[in-house]
């Protein structure tokens, strides 16, 4: 079963999330009981618009393309030395703490690239600066 999520821009200015969508609809029920009538409807149409939009654009970026998951989203990124590698050491990746072999000796702090990964251990060799 796929699951999808409605993308959050916090930045970008674009109201379209969950707690966005509830506010539209609050919105569009006060414009129906504080409206005169025909706004009310109008009120409440364009409110109840604006969710189905939200709803429609919230399903269509949700299959945009499938998940990467698995540890090949892991090679060829970078990650920072935590424990000296010589030739088994920690390196920190995406804010996780993960057992790294290097055939290098590398040095804490210092940046490598995740070559291949067997297990749970990356293999990594050191940043090559340009």
């Amino acid at each position: 079963m796929a699951s999808w999520s409605c993308p959050r821009y916090e930045h970008s200015g674009v109201l379209f999330g969950y707690k966005e969508s509830v506010l539209a609809l609050l919105i569009g029920f006060a414009l129906l009981l504080l409206l005169p009538h025909p706004w009310n409807g109008v009120g409440f149409a364009a409110a109840i618009s604006w969710e189905i939009v939200t709803i429609l654009y919230c399903v269509s970026w949700s299959q945009r393309q499938a998940p990467q998951v698995g540890t090949s989203t892991l090679l060829g990124r970078g990650a920072v030395v935590v424990e000296p590698c010589a030739p088994w050491g920690r390196v920190r990746l995406q804010g996780e703490i993960w057992q790294a072999r290097s055939e290098a000796d590398v040095r804490r702090g210092a940046h490598v690239r995740v070559c291949s990964v067997d297990g749970l251990t990356l293999h990594v060799e050191p940043e090559q600066h340009a």
